[in-house]
Order: structure tokens, then C-alpha cells, then sequence
């Protein structure tokens, strides 16, 4: 077997990379191609493959996040409110060696589904070493993000590899069980521990947003729009994180063109001005709604936002046939009382200087349960 670096994921043959498993939307060729051709930020992927016999065996998604990217969430996660703080006074777990695609979770070291385990498990190996390897040569250190706790064997490794671990932001979703949207509006009531929670929120907010002439469709070709789409996503990421949207104008142009009906875009009109929209992305049963950028001046108290986030993409994907639908991080309180449960994610990470990573043991230790503690009082954890 043989490890090869790749800069781009344009020099990976498509279907044998979208072969690999476990396979999902972020860690597609479509998506990754869409990051390289239009995210604004500094860091740069590398793709670590494994090949054998002239076929890509196994594979990885990483990025080098350097010192300068002032916007990680590896530092956010790690010192949260007081990030800024930190980072004035020189502490910062960058630079690092990211694995993990963009925006996905759950998604770390691929391989083969055929390959027989002895290969398999040699090849996560070599892949492994090779990451631990292109870090230490770029004085950096090595960081899993998302990683969820059904990842046994990847957990595994990375526990018997020295990685420290610490509960990174939970990750909302929705396990879909009804045959119908009344089942999830029975669902919803029966959490929320009222018999008549459906009629006086959810059902409230769908007819106040149908009639105040709002309408909600699925559009194909986002281009005519483009302009407008991406303004909504812009202003609603820097209101949320402060920091610009770090995608070029034809993102979603972009993301329709590498995705195709994987890609679901669905806008908002109210008396015939766009007031919404949501970029859905799915892969076989699972659906994952991305972003959304909402016109709060011209919505005013329609309910928009909760029906472009919530009611249709869930009405929709019950009728698809979908089995989950991921939330992401965030807004945790919001989105249980919409069905989603909380899991735990985790990051896990290893200094490239041995000092160090025995001097980091004790602060993982302090983070963790810190962490825990924060989340067991607000949320009913899961994962």
C-alpha cells in the first residue's frame, strides 16, 4: 500500500473516492469540490489516500488551520467565552492539522467497503501515520473534531495513540419515526409535556406564515437570484458568529451545479419579495439542513424562520422517506422543543511535541468536566 498528499480533491477520480465508507454529503466529492472552488478561508486541504494496485483503497479529509485563523472553532470549543482573551495572551491549539470535512460530522477515515479487515485495518493505519507525520513536519498538532461516540474503532485508535479528549458542541437531530407530519406534531406534544402544544405553537406558526402570504418552494436554478440568496446566508452568519460569510457569491450556484438533487435549496416569497431561504444537503435517508439566512425586517412576526428551518424541510422529508435529519450545533434549547435531541460530539488532539501533550493532559481533564457538567444542566445529552 502506498500513502499519497493531495492538494486538490480535482486529482481524485470521483467514483472511486464517493466508493469509500462510510460515505456521506461533507466528505463527498461534490461538497469538497464546492469548498475548494469557494470558500474565502485560509486554510488548506490536504487529502490523504491510500492506494493499492492502482485503486484508491482508504482516504482522509484534513485541513491545516494556521495560527492566524482567528475564527476556529477548535479555540472556540476549547476556550469559549474567553477565546479572544486567550488568543491576546499567545494561547491557541493552532496551528493544526484538522481532520474533518468541512461542516461534516461523524465522516474521519474512509476505506474501502471490500476491503477484507487486515487491509482495512492497515490502511486506517498507514493513513493515520501519515497525518501524525505531515503535522509533526509542519510543526503542527493533530485535531479530530465532530467525532461521534459510535465511532468505536476510530475512538479506539485514537485512545491508543495518546489523543486527549474533550466533549466539543453537541450536535442536534432529528430521528425521524412517523409516517406523517401528525405523528410529528404528536411527537413534539408529547416532549414538550403538553397535550395542547401543537395547536398553540407549531400549528399557530404554519397558519400565521401562510396567511401572511408567505410561500415556500424548492427553486432548481439559484442563479437569477443569486444576489439576493447569498445577501440572506451573508448578513445571517456574520449576525451569528461575527465574522464574514466565508463563501464566494455563486456558492449555491456552485453547490446545485457539484450536488445536483442532493442539494435541496428552498426560498421564501412574502407578496412576492425573497424573505428566506435554506440550503438542505442529503445523502440516501439522511438529511442535513446547512444554513439559512432569514429578511427579519420584511418576515416581522410570520414565523418564517421556524417554517423555512423547520416544518417544511421535516414535512418534506418525512414524505421522502428520510430517517434523520442533522441541526447541527447551537440554538440547542430551540430546536428540543422542535423534536431534535442532543448528542455528544467530541474533539480529540495530539501536540506534535511530546512536552507538551503531557503538560496539555491536565487541562483536558479540567475541560471535559467542565464541560459535561455545563451541558448535563441544560440539556438531556445522548451518544
Amino acid at each position: 500500500m502506498k500513502v499519497v498528499i493531495i492538494d486538490s480533491i480535482n486529482d481524485v477520480d470521483r467514483d472511486q473516492w464517493d466508493q469509500l465508507h462510510p460515505q456521506g454529503v461533507f466528505r463527498s466529492h461534490g461538497w469538497l469540490t464546492v469548498m475548494e472552488q469557494t470558500m474565502l478561508t485560509t486554510s488548506r486541504p490536504r487529502y490523504f489516500t491510500v492506494h493499492a494496485n492502482n485503486t484508491l483503497v482508504a482516504g482522509a479529509v484534513c485541513y491545516i488551520l494556521k495560527k492566524s485563523a482567528r475564527n476556529s472553532m477548535l479555540d472556540s470549543c476549547m476556550f469559549g467565552r474567553f477565546k479572544k482573551q486567550a488568543q491576546r495572551i499567545g494561547f491557541s491549539f493552532l496551528p493544526s492539522l484538522v481532520c474533518c470535512p468541512t461542516k461534516g460530522v461523524g465522516l474521519h477515515l474512509f476505506s474501502r467497503k471490500d476491503l477484507p479487515r487486515p487491509e482495512r485495518q492497515q490502511a486506517i493505519h498507514d493513513l493515520l501515520a501519515a497525518i501524525e507525520l505531515e503535522a509533526a513536519a509542519n510543526n503542527m498538532a493533530v485535531c479530530f473534531n465532530n467525532v461521534l461516540g459510535d465511532e468505536t474503532e476510530l475512538v479506539k485508535i485514537l485512545e491508543g495513540n495518546g489523543y486527549h479528549r474533550s466533549l466539543s458542541f453537541p450536535l442536534n437531530t432529528i430521528n425521524i419515526q412517523w409516517p406523517d407530519f401528525a405523528g410529528y406534531l404528536q411527537h413534539t406534544r408529547r416532549i414538550n409535556n403538553s397535550k395542547k402544544y401543537d395547536k398553540k405553537v407549531i400549528v399557530h406558526e404554519m397558519n400565521r406564515n401562510r396567511k401572511s402570504g408567505v410561500i415556500i418552494e424548492e427553486i432548481q436554478d439559484p442563479a437569477p437570484e443569486q444576489d439576493r440568496l447569498f445577501n440572506l446566508l451573508s448578513r445571517n452568519y456574520r449576525g451569528h458568529n461575527q465574522i464574514p460569510f466565508p463563501f464566494r457569491p455563486n456558492f449555491l450556484s456552485c453547490v446545485k451545479d457539484n450536488l445536483g438533487e442532493n442539494a435541496i435549496i428552498l426560498r421564501a416569497r412574502k407578496n412576492g419579495k425573497i424573505n428566506g431561504v435554506i440550503l438542505i444537503l442529503k445523502w440516501e435517508q439522511t438529511w442535513y439542513c446547512t444554513m439559512i439566512g432569514i429578511d427579519h425586517e420584511l418576515s416581522g412576526n410570520d414565523f418564517t424562520y421556524f417554517n423555512l428551518a423547520y416544518y417544511r424541510p421535516i414535512a418534506d422529508a418525512i414524505a421522502a422517506g428520510a430517517h434523520t435529519i442533522f441541526y447541527g450545533s447551537g440554538l440547542n434549547k430551540t430546536k428540543a422543543r422542535r423534536g431534535c435531541t442532543a448528542r455528544r460530539t467530541y474533539v480529540y488532539y495530539k501536540s506534535h511535541r511530546r512536552l507538551q501533550q503531557i503538560l496539555l493532559r491536565p487541562w483536558f481533564s479540567f475541560h471535559r468536566n467542565w464541560y459535561e457538567k455545563k451541558l448535563s444542566h441544560s440539556l438531556s445529552l445522548t451518544g
